[in-house]
């Protein structure tokens, strides 16, 4: 079974499961319950992403639908810094470029989309320095 399928049918459950709108059934759940919604859906997203970007194919789960914050876990109150957070925010920019960079715009509107994306980028760039500098043992 190829890896496509695979993820489609992941991203076809999780929305057929409402996990990408603010309120579903798992939302009013117990925090676990919650939380672990949270990463299905968000695991599928990272996969459906990455897969698109790779095969230059359309992602199955389009950003527009999705109501949730994904940068946010149920009872957080601000986008968490970790490792996972941040592979998540590369998504989003793989679902930019493409939908937005691969469209048929101007060259102008594409250089646009692409400084916007690279400052993205540059930012993940300084989070992950402070991600490691958190990890890093102390000495």
């Amino acid at each position: 079974m190829s890896a496509s399928i695979l993820v489609g049918s992941a991203c076809k459950l999780c929305i057929t499961l409402g996990l990408h709108k603010r309120i579903n059934q798992f939302s009013s759940g117990s925090a676990s319950t919650a939380s672990e919604a949270y990463y299905c859906f968000t695991t599928a997203y990272l996969n459906d992403k990455g897969l698109a970007m790779n095969l230059g194919t359309k992602p199955f789960l389009d950003d527009v639908n999705i109501e949730i914050d994904i940068l946010i876990a149920p009872g957080a109150t601000a986008p968490v810094l970790d490792n996972f957070h941040l592979y998540l925010r590369l998504a989003q920019i793989q679902g930019k470029i493409i939908t937005d960079l691969r469209s048929k715009g101007s060259r102008r509107q594409r250089q646009e989309i692409l400084t916007g994306i690279l400052d993205e980028m540059d930012k993940i760039w300084h989070m992950y320095q402070e991600v490691r500098v958190l990890e890093s043992p102390l000495m």
